[in-house]
């Protein structure tokens, strides 16, 4: 115990009206703060019993109590240490005759017939210190400062000794505790079942971790068997009938399931965590504070479980260090309410350093996770099997594979807010499996290391309904934002907005700075699509924006205010597998910069597949070999963009239709050859040649509205290729476009089929 706790002890115990008691006592602690008083125990005893209060008795360890005799109710006695005097794990205790003598705990409830073993440092005379084993009443119990040491059970707190067992028994005895910052060695698992505990001040050493156990520390609730749903629960409800809900309570947390697939890769199951609001036990009926989120069918097998959680657990201001030759992880908390870890610093836990599963309203913030080397794990912070409105904030990590993982196959984990967090990671910084939805990744800044060829990724996403807001991210050499739809939700929302990547690319073929691939199979289509105001610098990716339908379907796609340059490649690519389609498409003040190859905007559609419904707007498009390309998509608008510096503003292969293209600002064509094929912006041919020039016409069905003028400089006709000119006085296409005229002129217009003169 501090001087401080044994000025409170006084302060609370002396008879006040004793003034020239109180007088001293407080002169006293006035010494001790301005120092003129020592830390050594005894001295401020022999004040405090000389001027203040005399305890009855003293003793010099917690062994020495069973030396008190003739003790009452009440009396108090000062130990000086657990061990020996001066250790901290000494402290007050006041005899009561109440207690029972099978409440000894060998720390904060003593009783004098238990025998203090003489080696405690062997576990099993230990273990059998801390169980109360005699009959009858009397134990010297603890003054209760605000917070147990772990010295108060035996501890000895030197970084050597196994503190193991008297940790345990700390934390299952006492709420509050802390460690006094001294490094405590801890060489097997310490799982917990009890909640409102706050361990705080403390260093665990791990490195002799049984290589065995899993956990250093394990907090866990329970979790029922499955009452069956007896009729269907449809996303938006709140009522649920059930076989029997008379195991329920009101303000229980319940496990909502189904056997149905939330995604077939990683077998997630759906479901997620809900609460009660009221209970119809004469109807076996439960209403819920909240909707379902997804459908649970009978036909699925649905399912209810309650879940006992563990209350208001914290760890804050925590060191562990383990050992990286053993496959182990610092805490879980598993089935666990208001779970909060704050300012841990942790290193060399191979796999994950903390685990949130099937917990709600969990906090990890202020953490700095560092050195975990295990292959295909090495996780920072974990989010799994149904955890429900999780917070990730301020954390940061060094040397891992991923900083946050999203992940397990048991619920899906939902309301997972990742925010302001720093990380320099072999792979994606912050990694979700396709277990998530409703997710919010803001404003963190993200380094992949570049010891990872070809591989490291900055964000990785594979849930559904996602955020990803205002980050920074650098030197992703393959993807800096990938959102992989795995999922099968039937409905689903992508927004990836106001994100900074930067050096980014250049070790994979097909990096991309922002991805989003669709591979959620035959199921309904991604609702919605936003890409909007991210900045792409000094990379050189493949393709800087891409929307991918792989196996899946997309609708409702806005790529707007973008910005990215020397990307090498391709600057927005859109882009459909065979069978699956994309549609609803608007490309729109985005400012693209290439190296003179490859796309500025590309719609790249499969034979069987489909683009359609889609308007390229206002964009400025530099340097790239062709502007924009468009090769078998269906409806789509261009207008108004700035090309620049291109090798061909436009190509639109055969397979396109109804392509509505704003061609009228590129120059004039002179055409001095016999034969010439019109590319998609000659819309202004100027035919200057003495014999017939015959011009080959773009298919007219690809391009609805389009109008192309033609003159003659010299007396000589100008054919198409093609029967696909209807003359103004008749209803039959013909080849003939302008007469052996000098100064002839014609205005040729697309009525989808051929091309009309109309002037």
């Amino acid at each position: 115990m501090t001087i401080s706790e044994i000025f409170d002890f006084l302060k609370k115990y002396i008879d006040k009206k004793i003034s020239e008691s109180s007088v001293a006592l407080e002169r006293l602690f006035i010494k001790y703060k301005t120092k003129e008083v020592g830390e050594n125990i005894d001295d401020i005893l022999d004040i405090a019993n000389k001027y203040v209060f005399a305890f009855k008795y003293t003793v010099n360890s917690i062994k020495d109590i069973s030396s008190i005799s003739g003790q009452k109710n009440g009396d108090v006695v000062f130990v000086k240490g657990y061990h020996e005097p001066n250790d901290g794990g000494g402290g007050i205790f006041i005899w009561d005759s109440k207690k029972q003598k099978i409440n000894h705990n060998g720390g904060t409830i003593i009783d004098p017939l238990k025998i203090f073993p003489d080696d405690f440092l062997d576990n099993d005379k230990k273990l059998d210190w801390f169980n109360g084993t005699n009959d009858g009443y009397g134990c010297w119990v603890r003054y209760n400062y605000d917070y147990i040491p772990f010295k108060a059970f035996g501890a000895i707190g030197d970084g050597v000794s196994d503190d193991t067992i008297q940790i345990y028994k700390t934390i299952y005895e006492c709420d509050k505790i802390t460690g006094n910052n001294l490094n405590y060695k801890i060489k097997d698992s310490i799982n917990i079942d009890k909640g409102g505990i706050c361990i705080k001040d403390a260093f665990f050493d791990c490195s002799d971790f049984n290589t065995e156990s899993k956990f250093v520390f394990s907090f866990s609730g329970k979790e029922s068997d499955c009452i069956k749903i007896t009729e269907d629960l449809l996303k938006g409800n709140n009522i649920i009938k059930v076989e029997d809900a008379s195991i329920f309570n009101e303000d229980d947390f319940i496990a909502i399931k189904s056997e149905r697939l939330f995604s077939e890769v990683g077998n997630v199951k759906t479901g997620h965590i809900a609460r009660i609001k009221t209970i119809d036990t004469a109807n076996n009926t439960i209403e819920l504070y909240d909707n379902a989120l997804y459908d649970f069918l009978v036909s699925d097998y649905s399912c209810v479980s309650r879940l006992e959680m563990l209350n208001e657990i914290k760890l804050d201001n925590i060191k562990a260090i383990g050992s990286n030759s053993n496959n182990h992880s610092f805490v879980i908390f598993d089935k666990c309410y208001r779970p909060i870890v704050s300012n841990l610093k942790t290193e060399l836990f191979p796999y994950i350093s903390v685990v949130f599963s099937r917990c709600v309203d969990s906090i990890a913030k202020n953490n700095y996770i560092s050195k975990a080397y295990a292959d295909g794990l090495s996780y920072g912070i974990g989010v799994f099997n149904g955890s429900y409105n999780t917070l990730i904030e301020g954390n940061s990590g060094t040397e891992l594979r991923h900083l946050v993982t999203i992940g397990d196959n048991d619920l899906v984990n939902v309301f997972t807010k990742i925010i302001n967090n720093h990380s320099i990671t072999r792979d994606a910084g912050i990694d979700s499996h396709p277990s998530g939805d409703f997710t919010t990744i803001a404003n963190n800044t993200i380094v992949c290391e570049n010891n990872i060829s070809g591989e490291s990724d900055g964000i990785t996403y594979q849930g559904c309904n996602v955020v990803i807001s205002n980050n920074i991210i650098t030197e992703a050499k393959r993807h800096s934002i990938f959102v992989q739809q795995l999922a099968n939700s039937d409905t689903s929302s992508i927004s990836i907005y106001g994100n900074i990547i930067k050096n980014s690319g250049g070790n994979d073929t097909t990096d991309i700075g922002i991805n989003v691939s669709i591979e959620n199979g035959s199921y309904n289509s991604i609702d919605s699509i936003t890409i909007a105001n991210n900045t792409i610098t000094t990379s050189i990716n493949e393709v800087a924006i891409q929307v991918y339908a792989k196996s899946g379907n997309a609708k409702n796609i806005n790529i707007s205010g973008n910005s990215t340059q020397a990307t090498t490649s391709k600057g927005i690519l859109i882009r459909t597998a065979t069978g699956y389609s994309v549609s609803g498409i608007n490309i729109a003040n985005n400012i693209f910069r290439g190296t003179s190859i490859g796309e500025g905007v590309y719609l790249l559609c499969s034979d069987s597949g489909s683009i359609f419904d889609g308007v390229i707007s206002n964009n400025t498009i530099d340097s790239f070999l062709f502007g924009i390309r468009i090769l078998g998509a269906n409806n789509i608008i261009e207008k108004g963009n700035n090309i620049l510096n291109y090798g061909n503003p436009y190509e639109v292969d055969a397979t396109a239709t109804n392509i509505y293209l704003d061609s009228k600002k590129y120059p004039i064509l002179n055409v001095t050859n016999s034969t010439f094929a019109l590319e998609e912006h000659n819309d202004y041919i100027i035919c200057n040649r003495a014999e017939t020039i015959t011009l080959t016409l773009k298919d007219a069905s690809q391009f609805p509205s389009k109008e192309i003028f033609i003159k003659t400089i010299q007396p000589y006709s100008v054919v198409s290729a093609s029967k696909n000119v209807v003359p103004i006085d008749s209803d039959t296409p013909g080849t003939e476009i302008l007469p052996a005229t000098a100064g002839a002129s014609v205005i040729l217009k697309s009525d989808g089929t051929n091309w009309v003169i109309i002037k």
